[in-house]
């Protein structure tokens, strides 16, 4: 089922999300949900929290309408955890399913290696690189409260003041409606 995604200005998106202690057919249902409401607009990442849930739940699909490069990445990550990371920073240009049509470039460690739970209960531990790096470091950022544009280097914010004020107004009236 698709749910409505949180947008930049609704409070809960700023909420730290909690650890998952059980992976049950609720925690099973909500990460089939965010798939499809992903896929529906065109996302390559998504956490919890963009659905109101405020859970150490992330996804991740990019698939090769996105990059041929990437292609074929697929999983969800029950309370990531980075355990190492790079100090090599790559900067490249970011959007976020919850701040629409506002894109800028975010610094990122162009490797990181995640440990997390599977749906099915198991452990994993995985390395990441460039665009597969970004899309965790961007989405275990959700989970703390954090977005993209807070990354953002100062004189660029100011630049987008303007536009972060007029989505924050929209999405208070459009969280009135639902």
């Amino acid at each position: 089922m698709k749910r409505r995604l949180i947008w930049y200005g609704e409070d809960i998106l700023r909420a730290i999300s909690e650890d998952i202690k059980e992976i049950d057919d609720d925690i099973k249902i909500l990460i089939d949900d965010m798939f499809e409401t992903m896929r529906e607009v065109h996302g390559i990442g998504l956490a919890a929290i963009q659905v109101g849930i405020a859970k150490r739940l992330i996804i991740v699909e990019v698939t090769s309408d996105y990059s041929d490069d990437n292609k074929g990445y697929k999983f969800a990550m029950i309370n990531p955890k980075i355990i190492e990371k790079s100090p090599d920073m790559m900067i490249g240009e970011e959007g976020c399913l919850s701040l629409p049509e506002i894109r800028e470039d975010v610094s990122r460690s162009q490797y990181i290696k995640i440990s997390y739970t599977d749906i099915d209960g198991k452990e994993n531990i995985i390395e990441a690189y460039d665009l597969i790096a970004r899309i965790i470091q961007h989405e275990m950022d959700h989970l703390d409260g954090i977005v993209f544009v807070d990354r953002v280097e100062e004189h660029h914010r100011r630049r987008m003041k303007k536009d972060l004020r007029d989505l924050k107004r929209e999405s208070k009236k459009r969280a009135a409606r639902h």
